[in-house]
């Protein structure tokens, strides 16, 4: 049996909050537009070299298409308790961090066995 399912769970901290995001996997189509990206900074990864000049490349063009496949977003909220849409926390620069988080989830959710994604951990 497969380790495929329709949708992708995912929890996520952000300012002491939890937020809870489903997202579909991410179509041939988008994935074949970053594959190059992906195998460009793999390399570079892997080679010792610094990868700082490619990951907002890649996190632009994965961002790019995320928000597309969010299905469902709970626990974001404003100070006034009121809840982000998945389109505004996209959109807001104060919500990059998460957003880009979630990308990379997406991502790595959808190569599934294909291919090793960028660790974005280091700081």
């Amino acid at each position: 049996m497969s380790g495929y399912t329709q949708l992708v769970s995912k929890k996520f901290v952000f300012e002491g909050d939890e937020v809870e995001v489903q997202f579909r996997r991410m179509k041939r189509k988008h994935m074949l537009k970053l594959l190059p990206l992906i195998n460009k900074f793999n390399s570079a990864q892997d080679g010792g070299e610094d990868t700082s000049n490619i990951m907002p490349e890649l996190l632009q063009e994965v961002m790019s298409v995320a928000e597309e496949y969010v299905a469902y977003l709970n626990g974001l909220k404003d100070a006034d308790g009121e809840e982000i849409s998945v389109s505004q926390m996209f959109d807001e620069m104060y919500f990059t961090e998460l957003a880009a988080n979630i990308s990379m989830s997406l991502l790595d959710a959808s190569l599934g066995p294909l291919v090793k994604t960028p660790d974005t951990s280091e700081g």
